[in-house]
């Protein structure tokens, strides 16, 4: 049995110097990010941890195949985290041998956990000897790749009136939890399934794309084959039949491991903290001013990028807001000032923080927002640019939402949901006593606060300053 040594996730080929020098002949290969040394001429993949509190991840995507090639650099899998899609990348060269974890959200792997095995150019990869500590994870992928294999076999359902009920009822205790109730739902027989996952796993994607298509192929070999075979079609027509007309009024959506942790991360803030709201108007006449003469000389800044550099000057203002509550019940002052900013991607909405927002200028925010957001929707974003912050900023108005109302992104006490301007007339100066009125451009913020942390006082004041912030917005300069 092969012996092997986990010696921590690291980057660069030299990494095996801290080895004993007596030790190194009996190793090789190269330390990676889930990349460690194992005896021999195997080498084990484990589950990297991205942050000091990461305990578990999720592979989505499986980025090269068993037997293919792989050279230091590429991308081995796409893990999902709480906020963004991460590629794990090799930083030796080899073959990919074994896959011991397949890709599926419902799948979550614990931090070191071996995911795969590689070994070098050369080696028999087919039959490359599974640790030990992977045993356990083997035997698991075991009963699903004899599932698939039965699923290749001719089916005794048609001479035996039960045979098909007891092979579905078997292959069904081998699949996954969301798998199996989609296959108990619509009545699915699994063995006319393809199966796409590692090793023969069938994944919900198959189940999903076979209830779309599968079956309506189904139905026309069944009536084909009808007019040679009878007998055959008769017993074969049950199964393949299409779902009750019920059914096809909506549609099952797979939900993204993300997805999943941000709702749960919604209801935790909405039934733990406290939510206080406090609204507030700001004309945006003088910012529409300043938008205008930057744009003269060639800088093109948003409305929400001075929504952001407000936030952060009114911040430092009135230190109060910039806190949060410790799991003792203790307030903590951040050291410095971050703000979320809301970013929609594909696979959710997640929140890149400006760091030190108050110290820059708006143009320097703008370009920071931009490049955190083009990151973000890539998929591209490290945790500790996302993770923290002072406060959050999330902007609606350029989808012609008046105002709305956001939800705390814990550990942060508050968050102001900003919604779109509107052209206005409002009382001006008077004239020999007579009323004049004069064109303004008005926007509703609503803050969301923790009253446990920030009282109403403390946020009131953050209002008025950040009101006179953009109404003027010099005074943030």
């Amino acid at each position: 049995m092969m012996q092997s040594v986990l010696l921590g996730v690291r980057r660069g080929a030299n990494a095996y110097r801290s080895i004993p020098s007596t030790q190194q002949s009996q190793w090789r290969g190269a330390v990676g990010m889930g990349v460690v040394y194992t005896r021999e001429y195997v080498t084990k993949v484990v589950m990297p941890a991205l942050s000091p509190t990461m305990t578990e991840g999720v592979i989505s995507k499986w980025c090269i195949e068993e037997g293919e090639s792989i050279e230091a650099g590429d991308v081995l899998f796409e893990m999902e985290t709480d906020k963004a899609t991460m590629e794990v990348e090799s930083n030796n060269d080899g073959i990919l041998a074994k896959i011991l974890v397949p890709a599926s959200t419902d799948v979550k792997t614990p931090v070191n956990k071996n995911v795969a095995l590689m070994v070098e150019e050369g080696e028999d990869w087919k039959n490359v000897e599974i640790p030990a500590d992977d045993d356990a994870g083997a035997s698991s992928e075991a009963p699903a790749e004899k599932a698939s294999e039965s699923a290749e076999a001719p089916a005794p359902a048609q001479s035996s009136g039960g045979g098909d009920d007891d092979s579905h009822a078997a292959t069904r205790s081998t699949l996954l939890p969301s798998v199996a109730q989609l296959v108990q739902k619509h009545n699915l027989n699994v063995a006319e399934i393809p199966a796409t996952g590692p090793k023969g796993h069938l994944l919900k994607g198959d189940v999903l794309n076979f209830l779309e298509t599968g079956q309506k192929v189904g139905a026309q070999s069944s009536s084909g084959s009808s007019q040679a075979a009878p007998s055959t079609a008769s017993k074969s027509a049950p199964a393949k039949s299409a779902a009750p007309a019920a059914d096809a009024e909506y549609e099952d959506l797979p939900v993204s491991n993300m997805r999943k942790i941000i709702g749960s991360r919604l209801l935790e803030s909405k039934t733990t903290i406290p939510h206080t709201y406090m609204t507030l108007e700001c004309d945006l006449t003088n910012v529409a001013k300043m938008r205008a003469n930057l744009k003269e000389q060639g800088v093109k800044v948003s409305v929400n990028d001075f929504v952001v550099k407000a936030c952060a000057a009114a911040i430092s203002e009135v230190p109060g807001v910039n806190c949060q509550l410790q799991k003792d019940g203790a307030i903590k002052e951040n050291d410095s000032i971050g703000i979320s900013v809301a970013v929609a991607t594909p696979t959710g909405l997640i929140t890149p923080i400006v760091t030190q927002a108050n110290g820059r200028s708006v143009r320097s925010i703008s370009g920071a927002i931009k490049e955190l957001a083009g990151r973000a929707k890539a998929g591209k974003l490290q945790p500790k640019e996302y993770q923290g912050g002072s406060f959050s900023v999330s902007n609606l108005g350029m989808f012609g939402v008046a105002e709305f109302a956001a939800v705390i992104n814990p550990p942060q006490a508050a968050i102001m949901a900003v919604g779109g301007g509107r052209k206005v007339f409002k009382a001006g100066e008077a004239v020999d006593g007579i009323p004049t009125y004069v064109p303004a451009e008005l926007m509703t913020c609503r803050l969301s606060y923790d009253e446990r942390v920030i009282d109403s006082e403390t946020m009131a004041k953050f209002c008025d300053q950040f009101t006179a912030n953009m109404e003027d917005p010099l005074n943030m300069i």
